[in-house]
């Protein structure tokens, strides 16, 4: 019992210090790249976004049609897994979800996203959560060619839109 005890709390630790490390690096990318803000790079929602055509205008703004985002990548699963390379013209959404509340004995989700040559991609911030269940939609910038590493405990959806 001790052991389990000791073993759930170095998997704690070692979350909470991969959040407050990917937090740092997305704080100095947010700085570096002025087109992603703090409050673009993760907005975790309670439920999912509208469709675009329930989207309202801003006042003064010219309506013009968003560019629609093609399905890359569509996956359900648990665990840890990593995902097969897709490739992206320009920018990108990761849309994602998670849910522990089916039995998930760790409630974290966190989504890493990978060059295609296997290094991290310091343009792409992760999306790292704590939580019994979210979602939300990561923004991304960057044209290439990537894959995710996924790391939860729980069970997860993830859409790729380029």
């Amino acid at each position: 019992m001790a052991i389990l005890l000791v073993a759930g709390l170095v998997v704690i630790a070692v979350v909470a210090g991969c959040i407050v490390k990917r937090q740092h690096k997305a704080s100095q990318s947010a700085h570096r790249d002025t087109r992603i803000t703090r409050n673009q790079q993760s907005t975790p929602q309670s439920s999912p976004p509208p469709p675009a055509s329930q989207t309202t205008a801003q006042p003064g703004a010219t309506s013009t049609k968003p560019a629609t985002l093609h399905v890359l990548l569509d996956l359900p699963g648990s665990g840890n897994k990593h995902t097969d390379k897709f490739t992206v013209a320009g920018a990108w959404d990761l849309v994602w979800s998670y849910d522990c509340t089916r039995g998930g004995t760790r409630a974290y989700f966190v989504a890493e996203v990978y060059s295609g040559d296997g290094t991290i991609s310091h343009n792409s911030p992760a999306v790292t959560q704590l939580g019994v269940r979210l979602n939300g939609v990561q923004h991304y910038h960057q044209p290439g060619t990537y894959y995710l590493s996924v790391l939860s405990g729980c069970a997860w959806h993830i859409t790729v839109k380029g």
